[in-house]
């Protein structure tokens, strides 16, 4: 989301952002990625769990990780510290107003996230269809 956060929401994208932290975990994390988009605190991970999201120990360090995360580093990214459940593995949704599910995007591993044009192209392609 992060670089094309601006053209999502100038398509009439409404972003949110859910994370496993806790509710003091966001205003930090808002100010360390610089998203504006809404963000929400769910440290049940009842949210996690009902998109089907992956947990555990394996998806967390594995080769696609590991690489990913030498990958980032080498790049100059850094992580400054765990918010919430480190075994947690993200996804993403994207929902289409009148409710179909475009995307549903089960991450296996840290790093597996859908390329933002991606994103992009299927919240174009429905703010064409209306």
């Amino acid at each position: 989301m992060r670089g094309i956060e601006g053209e999502l929401k100038a398509l009439g994208a409404d972003l949110t952002v859910i994370g496993s932290g806790g509710a003091h975990h966001v205003e930090p994390f808002q100010e360390d990625t610089g998203i504006e988009a809404r963000i929400l605190s769910d440290p049940k991970r009842a949210t996690y769990e009902a998109a089907g999201l992956k947990r555990g120990i394996g998806s967390t360090f594995n080769a696609r990780s590991m690489l990913g995360g030498l990958r980032a580093y080498t790049a100059g990214h850094r992580q400054a510290g765990v918010q919430g459940d480190p075994w947690q593995q993200g996804g993403a949704l994207v929902v289409a107003p009148d409710g179909p599910v475009l995307l549903h995007h089960v991450s296996d591993s840290v790093g597996d996230n859908v390329a933002g044009e991606i994103l992009l192209e299927l919240v174009e392609a429905e703010a064409a269809r209306h």
